[in-house]
């Protein structure tokens, strides 16, 4: 048997073409011709990659299948799931297995294409790890999964601490699929799409255009300001005190024909110069045919986003990537980049609403990590999230949302700090500034006004924070020069401000059940009649996720 256990390896060795067949029947007649069939057990350390580049480095065929094979596994679904999948289906009832995994394992599409469908098959995990330091050089925090087949468990361990149960979120409390989207919530979407960095003046990528260049285009044709504007990202959003933009971008994209786009000669030629060749070199496939017709136009320009705009004086914004959890209101008049999600409201009401530790809670449950920061994917935790009741009309939301905005705007002015040094202060335990203090005590009372304005007042009277660690990895990391290590240094600590585990599970419990309450009262309802709601509103979770990363 341990021979054929290696040859079973061996065919399932990534970067050998072609893939030699495995039966697993065929191969182990004991172990599925018996009563009771398949294995006792497995222990797994499966290959990790990201679903998006399974089909580059597999190939397109390899992927079709495992999405055939196992749906609805599919898109981000990482490689690891697969395996996570394979191993559960061999196991026989009240059989076990143990495996190493990405950290993303039970977020996003990872999750729902690996464990919600383990655990819907009647998978029950009964111990979890979510984040282990890989022993050696590499920098890899995994995660560590145990499922029992069919059958219960006497405990849970999750993190080393017994708890009631581990859902396929690797979490104590809630269900093991997703919330369902709602339709109340303000119109919200990514950012434009550039494609092409012809199209931007930034001194600071070597990829842009000089800013020089643009002073130069608009000395010799005033009328191209009209199609310059200024450009933010997530960068700027969060390390730029005021959230200035320091770069501008050609905005030729709603011109309709290659005609049209000779109203601005010299923004004409300098995106036919810069960005038409690398849209020539795009591989021909349905996907690039418009890109290369429309040379002069944005990979997705948001029409309906910038028509939104176009009445608003500011909007509510977030990086899709960051160390910190922060919204923040700036000027509608500005092209914003896919790296931030915009939330068209002006509402001091909503800011609160989403901006406070309740959001935050729903949030961090929900979405997938990049590294150590926060991934906030809209389609999962804004289109889901059930928002205080009466938000729009409640003044102590106003109230509590706008303190807390103008006194962290002008506090970053002073520091001269953006949203992430700030936030970093905010949590750290050793600060205990008059400035950070009080921004602590502006952001409990945002808090209380939200549970109130849900009607939890008991959660409300009772909600304290505490300087908590997220998670604690052991040991001292290496710093290295030059390949060689020159000092030791110990990892820094996690820190976070917040509400005890305990309190946080009562607020996610109550969110989870608040969330099919509005469900089941809009399934009742029927469908939105008011003109306002986006057409995106009635589209499901999955198409409301495709428009954002498309």
């Amino acid at each position: 048997m341990r021979s054929k256990l290696a040859a079973a390896a061996t065919s399932l060795r990534i970067g050998e073409h072609p893939l030699p067949p495995f039966h697993w029947e065929i191969e182990f007649p004991e172990v599925f011709s018996r009563e009771n069939a398949g294995f006792e057990g497995f222990v797994g350390n499966p290959p990790f990659q990201g679903g998006l580049k399974i089909s580059e480095h597999m190939g397109m065929p390899y992927f079709k299948c495992l999405t055939e094979f196992y749906a609805p596994a599919a898109y981000t679904c990482d490689l690891c799931a697969y395996f996570l999948r394979r191993m559960f289906h061999l196991l026989r009832l009240r059989g076990c297995l143990g495996t190493l995994a990405t950290k993303t394992v039970s977020q996003g599409e990872t999750r729902a294409g690996g464990l919600e469908i383990v655990c819907q098959e009647g998978g029950v995990i009964f111990n979890a790890t979510t984040r282990l330091q890989w022993p050696g050089t590499a920098s890899v925090i995994a995660s560590v999964v145990h499922v029992c087949r069919g059958s219960s468990v006497d405990q849970h361990i999750l993190n080393r601490k017994h708890v009631r149960r581990i859902s396929a979120y690797l979490f104590p409390t809630g269900p093991d699929s997703a919330p369902m989207p709602l339709t109340a919530n303000p119109y919200f979407s990514a950012g434009c799409n550039v494609a092409g960095q012809g199209f931007v003046f930034d001194d600071a990528d070597g990829k842009a255009n000089p800013l020089a260049k643009m002073h130069e285009i608009l000395e010799v044709s005033p009328q191209s300001e009209q199609r310059i504007f200024p450009y933010i990202g997530g960068s700027e959003l969060n390390t730029s005190p005021t959230q200035a933009p320091s770069r501008f971008v050609i905005n030729l994209s709603d011109s309709v024909t290659e005609d049209d786009v000779k109203q601005w000669p010299d923004l004409a030629e300098l995106v036919r110069e810069t960005v038409k060749p690398q849209r020539d070199a795009l591989e021909s496939n349905p996907n690039n045919t418009r890109l290369k017709r429309k040379w002069w136009a944005y990979h997705a320009h948001r029409p309906e986003l910038s028509a939104r705009l176009s009445s608003m004086t500011r909007t509510l914004v977030i990086a899709r990537v960051s160390q910190s959890f922060a919204f923040v209101f700036v000027s509608a008049k500005q092209i914003l980049s896919e790296k931030v999600v915009v939330i068209t409201t002006e509402s001091w009401g909503a800011f609160a609403s989403l901006q406070c530790r309740v959001h935050e809670v729903w949030t961090r449950f929900l979405c997938a990590t990049l590294k150590d920061d926060l991934q906030y994917t809209a389609s999962d935790c804004y289109v889901t999230y059930p928002m205080p009741t009466d938000w729009e009309r409640r003044r102590d939301l106003e109230a509590a949302g706008e303190g807390y905005h103008k006194f962290r705007a002008e506090l970053m002015v002073h520091n001269a700090e953006g949203l992430t040094k700030t936030y970093n202060r905010f949590h750290d335990p050793l600060e205990q500034s008059s400035e950070i203090l009080h921004l602590r005590e502006l952001h409990a009372a945002m808090d209380r006004a939200v549970l109130e304005a849900y009607g939890w007042d008991d959660l409300a009277a009772a909600a304290r924070c505490e300087f908590l660690l997220d998670y604690e990895e052991e040991g001292e990391e290496e710093v290295r020069s030059q390949g060689s290590a020159v000092s030791k240094r110990k990892k820094k600590k996690p820190w976070r401000y917040r509400w005890p585990d305990d309190f946080r599970d009562e607020v996610l419990a109550r969110l989870l059940e608040l969330n099919e309450q509005r469900h089941q009262e809009e399934l009742l309802a029927g469908p939105q009649s008011d003109a306002t709601k986006p057409e995106k509103k009635a589209k499901t979770k999955k198409s409301a996720q495709k428009e954002t990363l498309f």
